[in-house]
């Protein structure tokens, strides 16, 4: 896979989380005031993790042809985190 491609995946993949993310933020007002507290904390983490792979994304975008195998891997890793965080909170907060 090249750069771009790797780029252009990561960047439809965060757009799909941005989705998920809007779609489980509207379900915000289900929970009552003490729910609402932990739901916007697990939020917050998720947005600072979503924030994370797109810093990693753009740091491939600029890195150099070599140089940019090696930010796949914690780019790889930062995905990773994310879907599994999100999955947590979306089970959480079903």
């Amino acid at each position: 896979m090249t750069r771009n491609e790797f780029v252009n995946k990561m960047k439809q993949q965060l757009d799909e989380f941005n989705r998920k993310l809007d779609d489980l933020e509207k379900k915000r007002s289900d929970y009552g005031e003490d729910a609402r507290a932990g739901f916007d904390k697990r939020v917050e983490e998720l947005k600072e993790k979503r924030r994370e792979a797109s810093k990693r994304m753009d740091e491939i975008n600029q890195a150099g042809d070599k140089a940019w195998e090696n930010l796949k891997t914690g780019a790889t890793a930062a995905w990773n985190s994310l879907q599994e965080s999100f999955e947590q909170a979306r089970s959480h907060f079903k």
